[in-house]
């Protein structure tokens, strides 16, 4: 039997064999291959990644200092409006009672920022919506007075604590203490 040309043709081509050095040279440029390819996409996962990260972040900061200008704002604003106290007292412990409807406990201050001031009244207030006690304080080496606000640290608020800017003339300093929020302000005419 004869086998037609095309049949040759197969059988001839299917006896070949590709030299065994040829094969590993081309399973090399392969693997090679594939790696570089991961090696981009994970170089692209990666900057996507920080992208990601570095604009929620952004977000974040931007948020943050947003909040930031709003809170020192609304301060530095009560503040030069120097509204006098509705329950005058000389220690904290007189003002509590006459402020009862704040959901915390007023602590003096304890910390160098308002370190020799004496305490001459209070009212409420809010800051951000978040109901405050307003209080106020005198230098007794000055006479300057100041006005120093606390209210509960709210996760809101978390973000606030070691911030100082100035507003309007008024500096505002911020900190946390025994989970409220201070915020001491100072400056314009007081």
């Amino acid at each position: 039997m004869r086998q037609s040309i095309d049949d040759q043709v197969r059988a001839f081509y299917l006896e070949q064999e590709m030299p065994q050095d040829r094969v590993e040279q081309i399973l090399q440029r392969t693997a090679e291959l594939r790696r570089a390819r991961q090696r981009r996409w994970l170089a692209l996962a990666a900057t996507i990644v920080l992208v990601v990260a570095g604009g929620l972040w952004l977000r974040h900061w931007t948020a943050t200092e947003a909040l930031a200008d709003r809170v020192v704002a609304e301060v530095a604003m009560n503040h030069r409006k120097d509204l006098g106290v509705e329950v005058s007292a000389a220690d904290y412990d007189q003002l509590q009672p006459a402020l009862d409807k704040l959901p915390f406990a007023i602590l003096p201050p304890a910390t160098e920022r308002a370190e020799g001031y004496r305490l001459l009244g209070g009212r409420y207030c809010s800051i951000q919506a978040q109901l405050a006690a307003q209080l106020k304080i005198r230098d007794p080496q000055t006479g300057r007075t100041a006005t120093l606000y606390v209210t509960e640290l709210s996760p809101q608020l978390q973000s606030l604590p070691g911030k100082q800017r100035t507003a309007d003339e008024v500096t505002v300093d911020i900190w946390a203490q025994d989970g409220l929020l201070y915020a001491l302000a100072q400056g314009e005419g007081t």
